[in-house]
């Protein structure tokens, strides 16, 4: 394990999660979770970035599928959870564009709102019995944003978004 995190704490044998582990704040977590010693899936539409000098952690693997897809995201939540169970789920996945309230297009809206929301509950509820089954008691984290208590101009939707994750 990495020395700055083993000693907080270990997370050796569990297996989960990150959603759009591929940049960003998910990379960072999914990173972190794997130098304490789980192994971590990032269900991303992507592979990983590697642009930027980070401690990587050789336990966190790519796996390609959009959470968007219904069938896509079930098929691999449970391959998953038949190889080796499900222990924890980060609900990070999120998009955004700026863009002006009275701008937005209605397919716009419906598309944020099915990445940010829609696809956070579905993989939530498709990993729920895994989760119920895991021996070191299941956790879901939901990844928000304080644009859903303060707004933000020309994020509406994304606020929206981050609200209803709330």
């Amino acid at each position: 394990m990495n020395d700055i995190i083993s000693p907080f704490f270990s997370l050796a044998g569990r297996s989960g999660i990150v959603t759009g582990a591929s940049a960003g704040i998910g990379r960072a977590v999914a990173h972190l979770l794997g130098h304490a010693g789980a192994t971590v899936y990032n269900f991303s539409r992507r592979p990983t970035q590697r642009d930027i000098d980070l401690p990587w952690s050789d336990r966190v693997i790519d796996v390609a599928v959009d959470i968007t897809d219904e069938a896509s995201l079930s098929a691999a939540i449970a391959d998953m959870g038949k190889q080796q169970g499900i222990d924890f789920l980060v609900n990070n996945a999120g998009k955004t564009r700026r863009v002006e309230a009275h701008e937005v297009e209605a397919d716009f809206w419906r598309d944020i709102h099915t990445l940010n929301v829609d696809a956070l509950f579905r993989t939530s509820q498709l990993c729920y019995p895994w989760l119920k089954q895991s021996p070191y008691v299941g956790r879901i984290v939901n990844v928000s944003s304080m644009a859903a208590h303060l707004g933000f101009e020309g994020v509406t939707p994304y606020c929206s978004t981050k609200a209803a994750v709330m």
